[in-house]
């Protein structure tokens, strides 16, 4: 009997990935929206989906049709109340503050110096702790992957010309608060110690691919190229950007019901943005207890590093080298509420050549995407950089055209080099099109296929007014 496929290869899917990651710092995600997630929330449940690692790089997807149906239903049950998101966004902030009181805690302690028994219970504090982190995130996460198309779907009763909807999308979509980056930018520029900012910073290189505690050196040579009045400067961008919404609202006589869903979602974007900071904090306590289990056990970190979190924690009590050797090269997991799958090598590497890239049948010149941020430069040529891994990156050079499955944070450093961002995955509320707008920076997303057709070294022309990449020139 023919095996049945867990996503429809017909339907468009959603991609989120290829990313440089390992399944220990993703794992407690995974748990929260498949298995807390649904009981917390009844009646709702994020739609079945393929986690895939290979390599090195993780690859989340979705059908598209469900993930956005899905998101929309929460965003309008959760996050288009104004009450109900402030509420949800407190309860997190309260949850955490605990992790921050357990991370003080964790600095304080000899973890070489426990017993088995202490470690487990610490690393079991730390998952839960986790776990309830993630849950009230849920409603923004998973309703930004619909927000942003009922958005636009409203704007057309208001604006028919799709050049001024897509700029209208793309001011009235952006955050109204500073994000983490830029308030560390602030900092750094005013502080007479670094070395205190060090320590408040060190994290900043952080990832779902591993952790590193930044030198000195790193914040000295950023702060010289600081300017004095950055702060003044960032503020003032941030009044302009309520000024442009309320000017685009005046000029098309956008009814407040529409306002109100672009109030919730860019309070979704900035409230992404504050959870990203505690992820990168966390994630440098996760690893110190992973090298403990490793060291102690006798695991290698990369191996341990293939193991989702309570796996790592129940490694100190039994053997998992059994789970270890099946994960030594691709493996996966299929993603329903309240079921998780693990999928063998096979499976992974059939699942990601399937639903990994999308399949192009014709010569490709021009590509085309989602206007995410049309930048103060027009139309702009460049040679074209493919970036899979930020951190392995020393060839890219200022004014270079940044070109990725998609951006995370730890890109933030390639993109303010970047002339030009272009991705295959991401909407209007993704990190690229968020940053880009931020940094001014031409931005066009969802292309799908660009690392596919463009090659290191391709001189192309972007027009991020109308979304579209021309090649003129391939190596």
């Amino acid at each position: 009997m023919k095996q049945k496929l867990p996503l429809n290869s017909k339907k468009e899917i959603f991609r989120w990935g290829p990313a440089p990651g390992k399944f220990f710092y993703m794992s407690d995600f995974n748990d929260a929206i498949y298995y807390v997630y649904p009981k917390i929330f009844s009646g709702f449940a994020w739609p079945k989906g393929l986690f895939l690692l290979k390599q090195g790089r993780m690859l989340w997807m979705n059908e598209f049709a469900e993930i956005r149906k899905a998101g929309a239903k929460i965003f309008l049950a959760y996050m288009l109340p104004e009450q109900s998101r402030l509420k949800l966004r407190y309860q997190w902030k309260k949850i955490a503050d605990k992790i921050n009181e357990f991370e003080k805690r964790f600095s304080r302690l000899k973890l070489t110096k426990l017993s088995d028994d202490k470690l487990y219970q610490l690393g079991k504090e730390f998952y839960d702790l986790l776990v309830d982190f993630w849950v009230p995130t849920v409603p923004m996460e998973l309703g930004n992957y619909g927000s942003d198309y009922l958005l636009e779907e409203k704007l057309k009763k208001y604006i028919l010309n799709k050049i001024d909807r897509k700029k209208a999308l793309e001011i009235l979509t952006a955050p109204e608060e500073l994000s983490f980056y830029q308030k560390e930018e602030i900092a750094l520029s005013k502080t007479k110690d670094l070395r205190i900012h060090q320590k408040q910073y060190f994290w900043l290189h952080n990832s779902y691919n591993g952790t590193k505690v930044l030198p000195l050196s790193f914040f000295q040579k950023r702060k010289k190229k600081l300017p004095k009045d950055l702060e003044n400067k960032l503020n003032s961008r941030l009044t302009s950007v309520k000024k442009e919404k309320l000017k685009i609202k005046n000029q098309f006589g956008l009814a407040e019901e529409i306002m109100d869903i672009a109030r919730a979602l860019s309070y979704g974007v900035a409230w992404q943005d504050e959870r990203k900071k505690h992820i990168f904090i966390y994630l440098h306590y996760k690893d110190l207890f992973l090298k403990e289990v490793a060291r102690r056990k006798g695991y290698e970190m990369s191996d341990l590093q293939n193991a989702s979190t309570l796996e790592v924690i129940e490694a100190i009590k039994k053997d998992i080298s059994r789970i270890l050797q099946k994960r030594e090269k691709e493996f996966g997991f299929f993603c329903r509420a309240g079921r998780i799958q693990e999928l063998n090598s096979t499976l992974t590497k059939k699942y990601w050549k399937k639903y990994g890239e999308e399949k192009i049948k014709t010569k490709v010149n021009l590509i085309k995407g989602i206007v995410a941020s049309a930048g103060k430069r027009g139309v702009v040529k460049g040679l074209v950089k493919i970036i899979f891994d930020p951190f392995k990156a020393d060839y890219f050079k200022e004014k270079d055209i940044l070109v990725a499955p998609m951006t995370t944070p730890e890109y933030i450093f390639l993109m303010k080099k970047s002339s030009v961002i272009i991705t295959d995955a991401g909407g209007l509320t993704s990190h690229a099109a968020i940053v880009s707008r931020e940094l001014g920076i031409p931005c066009i997303v969802g292309t799908k296929i660009a690392t596919q057709v463009l090659k290191d070294g391709d001189l192309v022309e972007v027009d991020a007014e109308k979304g579209i990449v021309k090649i003129l020139k391939k190596i």
